[in-house]
């Protein structure tokens, strides 16, 4: 699906993005490659399927209490 913002646009915001090493509906590489689309875009990475609110809620909770 084609990105709707622009890095301009989004510029004065932070952007993060939480990977899911075993998503296999959105694989690691073609996750990466959305990172790479946006520049100075903070990892945080977590070792579950593309559910991770299922499998490992606190740790996703304090990863998103940290970002905001």
């Amino acid at each position: 699906m084609p990105n709707l913002w622009t890095p301009s646009a989004l510029a004065p915001h932070p952007r993060h993005y939480i990977t899911c090493a075993h998503d296999r509906a959105i694989p690691l590489a073609a996750q990466e490659e959305m990172i790479a689309a946006l520049p100075g875009t903070v990892v945080h990475a977590m070792d579950t399927s593309h559910s991770p609110f299922y499998s490992q809620p606190a740790q996703l909770a304090k990863i998103i209490n940290g970002i905001a």
